[in-house]
């Protein structure tokens, strides 16, 4: 067995495992969070206190990652520093704390929520919304329909139609007779997530005939609805030439398993564009890790050490 090992090399789980303690103890920060996070995907709570850890840096981007990073893993468990990076100066980290405070079910949060609806940053006020429907916030929720930004009333009108409250769906309509897409995208996004399924009838031809941006928002709304009518736009972005509509269509595919796009998600494991070979590569494992052992084993040997880090524990996930 030894002289084996010794002919074909280091075996392909222990490369992972050696990835991944290389990547933790690597000059860049952003490898580290990406090697802790994950030592958490695969079990290890080292990787949870590695990114505790490196949120205590100082170090600005650092910290807005693991927090980013934190929310990615679902980690629910509340703890009190969250208060202080919800107040810091940078926006970035700021918002990644919000984003994760907001995921919280912990009484503790909604005083943060509660604060950051008057927020002057208007991403802030949206993530707080969304997060205070679990806490029928209602009086909260009905202030933010009077925001000056529309994605921000979107988010309060979603989360107080959630709790109950009637005629919220047509409060979000009226925010669609604008023209800019990202009000579009946010509402009917929103609307399907309400069950609405007349909205089908205003996806129609922006499936075909409009930004990558609104097409994919589009396809997402179908699928919130369990209507596989965009599956066809999502096989097209997949084999777009525009990196962003790579990506927005990966990180469809990580929370709805389409079997027809596994090859085009195999395909683009090698994408030249980091984000889009690590998302392919995340959205594998829920394809079946074991099934793709191979390509992820194969993945370890790029240079790039984020893809290396991401194949390696879609690999040890398989194990």
């Amino acid at each position: 067995m030894f002289l084996f090992f010794v002919a074909c090399g280091v075996a392909p789980k222990q490369k992972a495992v050696e990835i991944l303690e290389k990547g933790i103890n690597d000059e860049s920060i952003i490898v580290r969070v990406h090697a802790a996070k994950a030592l958490r995907q695969i079990g290890e709570d080292r990787g949870l206190d590695l990114l505790y850890q490196i949120n205590r840096s100082g170090d600005q981007e650092g910290c807005a990652a693991a927090l980013r990073a934190l929310y990615d893993l679902d980690e629910g468990t509340y703890s009190p520093e969250l208060w202080s990076y919800a107040l810091e100066g940078d926006p970035s980290i700021r918002i990644e704390a919000y984003k994760l405070i907001a995921s919280m079910k912990d009484e503790r949060c909604r005083d943060m929520l509660i604060k950051g609806t008057d927020d002057k940053i208007a991403k802030i006020r949206r993530i707080s919304y969304l997060g205070l429907e679990k806490f029928k916030e209602d009086d909260v929720l009905r202030g933010g329909l009077r925001d000056i930004d529309p994605l921000v009333r979107i988010a309060a009108a979603k989360a107080l139609g959630r709790t109950g409250e009637q005629d919220l769906k047509d409060f979000i309509r009226n925010e669609l007779n604008g023209t800019e897409n990202d009000v579009w995208c946010h509402g009917i996004i929103a609307l399907a997530e309400m069950g609405d399924t007349s909205v089908i009838h205003d996806i129609g031809g922006r499936l075909y005939s409009a930004p990558w941006e609104v097409r994919l928002a589009a396809v997402e709304a179908l699928l919130i609805m369990n209507n596989h009518d965009g599956v066809l736009v999502l096989q097209e972005a997949l084999q777009s030439d525009d990196p962003f509509a790579r990506e927005y269509a990966v990180n469809i595919l990580k929370k709805y398993k389409i079997s027809e796009t596994t090859q085009l998600l195999k395909d683009l494991v090698h994408d030249e564009y980091t984000n889009v070979s690590v998302a392919a590569i995340e959205a594998l494992v829920q394809y079946g890790a074991k099934e793709q052992q191979r390509l992820f084993e194969e993945m370890m040997n790029v240079p790039n050490p984020l893809v290396q880090i991401a194949a390696a524990a879609a690999y040890l996930q398989g194990e």
